[in-house]
């Protein structure tokens, strides 16, 4: 008795969810969208500094490219995207490195390394992802008509979420990051 009675409750509850599963509300809560338009059109303000950073897919082999600002994450980068940021206008130390490899110390290198760049306040400053000598990723600072002749056939990535927090308190000194 108490098996059949399990097995009328299993099958009303496999009949119940096959039903539920043709509705609408049955659709991925979450939508993720990889990339946007290429149309790369950026604003910065006057108390700000854009950065631009890309990846060329013809430039550099591998798997996606974590950008670091400051020691925070901004974006793994695939081939042929680019991320726009807002950050203080002054000096900021950018790190570039592979993600999801054997040799990936980037988490644990990126409150140490990376390379000091000025930032004039109202301008926007653009870095592509290149190969060093050692076949590893750096970013390296570009002319902006080079930079916009490139950005022309690239999309902005917008799958990750940064952890740049942007122009804010720029005068304050930041801790260093752990």
């Amino acid at each position: 008795m108490k098996l059949k009675l399990m097995g009328l409750l299993l099958s009303t509850v496999c009949a119940s969810n096959l039903a539920y599963a043709d509705t609408p509300l049955s659709k991925p809560v979450e939508h993720w969208v990889d990339f946007r338009s290429a149309d790369a059109r950026f604003q910065v303000s006057e108390e700000a500094a854009g950065v631009v950073f890309y990846r060329r897919a013809e430039d550099l082999n591998g798997p996606s490219v974590n950008i670091y600002v400051e020691g925070e994450y901004l974006a793994s980068l695939l081939p042929n995207g680019f991320r726009y940021a807002l950050v203080c206008p002054k000096s900021q130390r950018f790190e570039a490195q592979f993600t999801g490899v054997a040799y990936d110390n980037g988490y644990i290198r990126k409150g140490q390394s990376g390379e000091y760049t000025d930032l004039p306040a109202a301008s926007i400053s653009y870095f592509k992802v290149v190969p060093s000598a050692s076949g590893l990723p750096q970013v390296v600072r570009m002319p902006a008509e080079e930079a916009r002749t490139d950005l022309r056939v690239l999309r902005e990535q917008t799958h990750t979420l940064p952890r740049v927090s942007g122009p804010k308190d720029c005068d304050t000194p930041r801790p260093p990051v752990l």
